[in-house]
């Protein structure tokens, strides 16, 4: 059966106050103990599927739970056991079987979650909701992950009465949407508890490098995932798949950010998971630009403070562009000592994320994206093109930004610096967008037209650095003469950037056109 629920991680200054909160309402208590099983080659895992047995009190229960229609939701199935013993025949006849059936290898035991829940069952307007407090722990071979969790999940009515539920939780006790499963986060720590393994086996020498990769490759950032639009698909519902897998990318960064699991590593590398953070949320802008006029969108208010998260963002971002990659090259080149003080210091992504403003940005999202849009307060009716007529207004919007894009890039050297910074957003939201329609276009013709948009994006980004970096050392010339030979050094590297950006405009105005 369907299951939708709402997870969020509850950090350590909040337990206290939400279990006495919890506690108002008649609650029940069950330890639980749950084995995952999986294939050598976590065959289900990279399905984002789970197997387990849990044992609920006194009593064996079997599921496997595989992913929904959507962000919150998943199919699961569930059967009695007399004990920890699988029985995979009970799943004859249904989508979990044909799954099974394809394993190349036996399963085995992967990892265990060992918890206390908490449960309360609350009628809220619009439907029933189970709210479950869980502390426990992960366990994969010697190594093991807290769990301090919250579920909020429907059990009968609508969902909004489940999303308005999160938000009433969500906002009093500071907790952090994560739309990670328990499963999902066992996986990796038994992937983990893998390869520090492994070091037994490597040279002595060999293994601090082997456990630090381990441990960086669980803290890894997410990045974007490709996705499908129909050409019988509606507007709205083009829209509504976009921003799904934009808002995966930016809630599963910023979960990471906010500091889930941060036990696991006590050194932690932040800079990639702000960037495609920033990546998630252009690329999620990009989505709403490509929609206008075709489909109801957020409102006006919800896209103004994506905008300016971006921004604040921007300036922790820009610091570690200076300090990790440019000031080594300056450096290399003979820069003279030079103190580099923040003027401001800009403010820190992690608490940025934790904001109830963003989390509660982030379940207005979802509401967005899980509801018909008349029921979120539209007086107007949607605009929506005919089922038929997908892919051709895409097509045509795409091509006019095309144009847009071009008439601009081919006379580049004449631009003054504000219309060049306009022009790069131009081109990554035109090449986010055509990764969208991806499968609407001519995947032969799409392909190099994209690869060529994404090394003007790449050259026009280290322009913007550059030119963010000049108006850093600019104003530092008149206290430190070591300023003069950054500025110089600088603008030395943007004439030849200049003519990479010009000669990059001239191939993509003869790349074939994929709307063609």
């Amino acid at each position: 059966m369907p299951e939708q629920e709402l997870k969020f991680y509850v950090p350590e200054s909040s337990r206290a106050k939400l279990e006495q909160a919890l506690r108002r309402g008649a609650v029940t208590q069950t330890r639980l103990r749950a084995i995952y099983f999986d294939t050598p080659s976590r065959e289900l895992a990279r399905q984002h599927i789970a197997l387990r047995l849990r044992l609920e009190g006194q009593q064996w229960v079997q599921t496997f739970k595989m992913p929904g229609d959507t962000l919150i939701s998943r199919l699961e199935f569930n059967h009695q056991r007399s004990g920890p013993e699988l029985d995979l025949s009970v799943y004859q006849g249904t989508q979990a079987a044909m799954v099974l059936e394809r394993l190349s290898q036996p399963l085995l035991m992967r990892y265990e979650t060992r918890v206390l829940r908490t449960l309360r069952r609350q009628r809220v307007p619009g439907g029933v909701v189970e709210i479950a407090l869980d502390q426990g722990c992960i366990q994969a071979g010697e190594l093991q992950l807290p769990v301090q969790e919250l579920e909020v999940e429907l059990k009968q009515g609508r969902l909004t009465a489940l999303l308005d539920a999160g938000k009433k939780w969500q906002h009093p006790h500071a907790l952090i949407l994560d739309l990670r499963s328990k499963s999902e986060r066992g996986d990796q720590l038994a992937t983990l508890a893998q390869k520090l393994q492994s070091q037994e086996v490597q040279a002595e020498d060999a293994r601090p490098e082997v456990a630090q990769a381990a441990v960086a490759a669980f803290w890894q950032p997410h990045l974007s995932q490709p996705l499908v639009l129909r050409p019988e698909m509606t507007a709205q519902e083009a829209l509504a798949t976009v921003m799904a897998a934009c808002m995966e990318q930016i809630t599963r960064n910023a979960a990471l950010l906010a500091g889930v699991d941060a036990g696991a590593s006590r050194e932690r590398k932040t800079t990639e998971h702000v960037h495609q953070l920033r990546v998630g949320i252009r690329r999620l802008r990009s989505a709403w630009s490509l929609f206008k006029g075709l489909c109801e969108l957020p409102e006006q208010t919800a896209m103004q403070s994506l905008k300016e998260l971006f921004g604040q963002l921007g300036s922790s971002r820009d610091e570690d562009v200076l300090l990790q990659s440019l000031w080594p090259k300056l450096q290399a080149a003979g820069q003279p000592p030079l103190k580099l003080d923040a003027e401001l210091p800009p403010e820190q992504p992690e608490l940025l994320v934790r904001s109830p403003r963003f989390q509660a940005w982030q379940l207005d999202m979802l509401s967005f994206i899980h509801q018909p849009p008349l029921k979120l307060g539209s007086a107007q009716p949607p605009l929506e093109p005919k089922r038929s007529s997908l892919k051709k207004v895409l097509r045509l919007k795409l091509q006019g930004w095309h144009r847009q894009v071009l008439h601009q890039g081919l006379r580049f050297e004449t631009l003054l610096m504000d219309d060049r910074h306009v022009l790069r957003k131009r081109v990554k939201r035109l090449r986010y967008a055509l990764q969208f329609a991806d499968a609407l276009l001519p995947r032969k013709k799409i392909k190099p037209y994209l690869k060529q948009l994404a090394r003007l994006q790449e050259v026009l980004g280290q322009m913007n650095d550059l030119v963010v970096a000049r108006h850093r050392f600019e104003a530092m010339r008149q206290s430190q003469a070591g300023a003069w030979f950054a500025c110089g050094w600088i603008s030395a590297e943007l004439k030849t950037l200049d003519a990479t950006i010009r000669s990059g405009f001239g191939q993509l105005a003869h790349t074939d056109h994929c709307w063609r």
